[in-house]
């Protein structure tokens, strides 16, 4: 497996949050992805932005899931904007959802 440079995760959520801003929503959930997986620990934070992509991409279940791992690692974390985010995340899909 080929080595990535120390801020690979770093340059790909900066990316992602470029794309999603572009309204490059496909392309932005893969550089949160990648930022994830080259991340040395799962963050609440990136997976909320990933949700979101794909709350407005239409992809509901797999916004959910993201969701649901960002509230597991907010429960353990001193982190308190996480949980308000995520709160607000789960009104606009249930909005979306009527």
């Amino acid at each position: 497996m080929e080595e990535r440079p120390a801020n690979t995760s770093l340059l790909a959520r900066t990316a992602g949050l470029l794309c999603e801003e572009a309204g490059r929503l496909p392309r932005a959930a893969l550089y949160y992805e990648e930022a994830l997986g080259a991340a040395a620990e799962r963050e609440p934070l990136l997976l909320l932005a990933l949700a979101e992509v794909h709350r407005r991409s239409g992809q509901v279940a797999r916004a959910h899931a993201c969701l649901d791992e960002a509230e597991a690692l907010a429960r353990g974390s001193a982190d308190v904007d996480a949980p308000k985010m995520i709160a607000q995340l789960r009104e606009a899909l249930a909005r979306d959802a009527c």
